[in-house]
């Protein structure tokens, strides 16, 4: 049987957190929780630092930045992308839910922000004297509107599903010690200075067998087309998998988030899911079969 590895992690958050959508620029609203790509990035962040992670070919990888060819139509190109997309594949689902009695809010910060790649550039038809205006001192800069989740000491709880024979492609060395010790390495989930301390992580192999399907209670978002609510608080939010490089589109999509937005808040709710998995006595979650 396909054997499915469960990875829990407990983080405490210092001030808070703040993750922006892709192609948003001048806009700088915040999403309500972590998405799941943002998840895989911090687990995938110490694996990249230390080598242990391998590319499609097997060749082992380290830094910031994995360079990819890409074969396209008439000629093939060099994509740049973030060394979490190595895992991607293997990750059959990411979700975050708040603790039991945790409450986060949003805040609108005004920062100040360059604000000269936001301008007009072609044509420039405003000058003052000979030199375009967007380009005087002056008129660089402004203030941009900027969310942040304001949650001090707050605990949130993250769950990753991954298929294990597909993480043995990926992670030098055994697969199930690699990953506890990256959970343990997590330092920020979210933007640089959403920075978390790690409480706890645990871990749980499940095979198809230990898939459930039906009415479940649980307080961790997932894909709306895995379960209909029965009961309980709930909202809708659009996240994205995928997006790990320009030619790597990401591919978005509603989610179903437990408890309430404003503020931002996780409670339990009873789900008609299509499958679901128990990682821990506190953790349940729900995800779309796979396709075909």
């Amino acid at each position: 049987m396909k054997m499915i590895l469960g990875l829990t992690v407990k983080a405490e958050y210092h001030w808070g957190y703040w993750i922006r959508t892709p192609f948003s620029s001048k806009l700088q609203a915040t999403l309500p929780l972590p998405p799941p790509t943002t998840l895989l990035g911090a687990l995938a962040s110490y694996l990249a630092r230390e080598g242990l992670l391998k590319d499609p070919s097997g060749k082992k990888i380290s830094g910031e930045i994995l360079s990819l060819e890409i074969k396209m139509k008439r000629r093939s190109r060099i994509d740049f992308r973030s060394p979490a997309s190595i895992l991607d594949d293997a990750l059959i689902t990411a979700s975050a839910a708040l603790s039991k009695d945790g409450k986060a809010f949003i805040m609108d910060d005004l920062n100040r922000y360059v604000t000269l790649l936001f301008q007009q550039r072609i044509p420039e038809r405003v000058y003052e004297g000979r030199m375009p205006r967007r380009y005087l001192p002056k008129y660089r800069s402004g203030a941009i509107y900027c969310g942040k989740v304001y949650y001090p000491s707050g605990l949130i709880d993250v769950a990753y599903l991954f298929d294990y024979s597909k993480l043995e492609e990926r992670i030098d060395g055994d697969p199930i010690p690699v990953l506890v010790e990256a959970g343990w390495n997590i330092s920020r989930i979210g933007s640089k200075e959403s920075l978390v301390t790690v409480r706890r992580v645990s871990y749980v192999e499940l095979d198809e067998s230990e898939v459930g399907r039906g009415k479940v209670r649980t307080r961790f978002y997932f894909p709306s087309r895995a379960g209909s609510v029965l009961e309980g608080e709930s909202y809708t939010e659009v996240f994205w998998r995928r997006g790990w490089g320009r030619y790597d589109q990401p591919v978005f999509e509603e989610y179903l988030i437990p408890g309430s937005r404003n503020p931002i808040k996780s409670s339990e709710i009873v789900v008609d899911a299509e499958a679901y998995a128990k990682l821990d006595e506190d953790v349940t979650i729900v995800f779309p079969p796979p396709r075909g």
